[in-house]
């Protein structure tokens, strides 16, 4: 039994390029008439009446659908979802078993509407019933194979061909809006408020319940979508080897839980790059948790350095060899020394900081006394102290606000105005590589001040001067060459 959500964007696609220009017939930002009366017609195509029915009512009009589901949008945005378009298809054993009855799949849809009411949770318990969902269906008898079906894919079908036997399924339409226009009833949100899942399987669960249906009902595309991940597992299990370390089972599980979402594939994705670089996790299904839980756990990984990480280590080791060569004109061999082991420090050491200053530390015992320590590992492996972790984070800080400062001095260095700052010291603006022909306005403008506030010194205050404005465009325009801008009391 298949229930779902059609997608306004992908759903429903038009085939010809006049058809593209008006885009899909399930698009819901705008008025619900286009819909409406494309499943009139299509149902009419098909010998039905092209009447509607809902909770209620059977013979409903499309005049009335338009109306009603157009008039709930109070509380909506232009560029919201007014709409959702719903589908039920049974399979052809399915509505064999109950005869392709039309009151029979009335009834049917009625009872997933009170599923798909009472899917939806909202914060502080509050609860939907299916009278206050405004919903409006309609039945087809047959259906087209489109481009994203198998067998259009697998060349043995063409895209619009009409598929044979028993094709009958019911649209419906649902307002986003309650009846009372108070709450939004948004069934592609967040899954704490509108679980999908849940909601297939509630109302697979009812068909068998209700018409004694003893087989397996099925789900849209779970099975196939289950074969891929399995047949993709299993090629890279056997690729790498990774019989020991990976579940294909375990994976399909995890994919059926989350829906083979998106998200899901990203994270498979994630593992399958991480297993390929070298680095294998303690916890290889902590992937698909979440995203902290990932970075912790590639923190306690058992892999080896990073190839950058390696290559550092790897010249502090000859470093430390050379120097030793030097000093004491013997060879550090691996016996003495062994690369794998400072390796293997490093990457279990929580502060990688802590680990190259234990590693100095060691250089400076192995220079001066010649001999190297029975305790390389232990002197390694020294966890950083509180006290030392806060220094090191104090220093830190001081370090980038001491860069923080000298990136503010360079900024205000570049943002000064040095024609400013030299007019108020006196020189002259040839001085400072200004246009000889705006000499007379800056010189100007340098008198009336300095006139101005040889006034203010010899009364009672600079409250005295008033300062003036620019005129603005409808006075008469400003004359730079003769004008200051500035007016002083006489």
């Amino acid at each position: 039994m298949i229930s779902k959500v059609l997608k306004a964007q992908s759903d429903g696609k038009p085939t010809s390029k006049a058809a593209s220009k008006r885009g899909s017939v399930y698009d819901n930002k705008g008025s619900a008439a286009r819909l409406v009366n494309y499943m009139e017609h299509e149902a009419k195509e098909q010998g039905e009446t092209g009447a509607y029915f809902s909770q209620n009512s059977d013979e409903i009009q499309k005049q009335e659908v338009i109306a009603q589901i157009d008039g709930n949008v109070n509380g909506l945005k232009k560029e919201d979802s007014k709409f959702y378009s719903l589908i039920i298809a049974p399979s052809q054993t399915e509505l064999s078993h109950i005869g392709s009855d039309s009151q029979t799949l009335k009834a049917y849809t009625r009872q997933v509407m009170e599923n798909y009411a009472a899917n939806f949770t909202f914060a502080g318990g509050q609860r939907v019933v299916s009278t206050d969902v405004l919903w409006f269906a309609i039945i087809h008898r047959e259906r087209d194979y489109s481009g994203s079906d198998p067998m259009v894919r697998e060349g043995k079908a063409r895209s619009g061909e009409r598929k044979k036997g028993d094709q009958t399924h019911i649209h419906i339409i649902v307002s986003r809006r309650d009846k009372a226009q108070t709450v939004n009833l948004t069934p592609t949100g967040a899954k704490t408020r509108f679980s999908i899942k849940l909601w297939q399987e509630k109302n697979a669960g009812d068909f068998q319940q209700l018409y004694g249906y003893t087989q397996q009902t099925h789900f849209p595309n779970d099975v196939y979508k289950a074969e891929k991940l399995s047949e993709r597992v299993q090629a890279f299990v056997t690729k790498h080897e990774l019989e020991d370390y990976l579940s294909i089972d375990r994976i399909v599980s995890i994919g059926k839980e989350q829906d083979f979402g998106r998200i899901f594939y990203r994270n498979l994705n994630m593992l399958e790059s991480s297993i390929e670089k070298g680095i294998r996790l303690r916890d290889p299904y902590s992937v698909f948790e979440r995203r902290n839980a990932y970075k912790k756990n590639v923190k306690q990984s058992v892999n080896q350095p990073d190839a950058k990480s390696e290559r550092s280590l790897k010249k502090q080791i000859i470093r430390l060899r050379s120097e030793y060569l030097k000093e004491h004109g013997v060879v550090l061999t691996e016996l003495d020394l062994p690369s794998e082991l400072i390796k293997k420090v490093y990457n279990e050491h929580t502060h990688k900081w802590k680990f190259y200053q234990n590693l100095d530390t060691l250089t400076t015992i192995l220079l001066q006394n010649g001999n190297v320590p029975g305790d390389v590992e232990q002197q390694l492996s020294q966890l950083a102290s509180s006290e030392e972790i806060e220094l090191y984070i104090q220093s830190h800080k001081s370090k980038t606000k001491d860069q923080t400062q000298i990136a503010l001095d360079t900024t205000s260095k570049k943002t000064s105005d040095p024609t400013r700052e030299t007019i108020f010291e006196n020189k002259l603006p040839d001085e400072i590589g200004v246009d000889s022909t705006l000499q007379s306005s800056y010189m100007a403008r340098l008198s009336k001040l300095q006139g101005a506030l040889q006034i203010a010194s010899n009364t009672d205050g600079i409250e005295n001067i008033e300062w003036g404005t620019r005129p603005s465009h409808k006075r008469k325009k400003f004359n730079r060459h003769n004008q200051s801008g500035y007016e002083v009391d006489k």
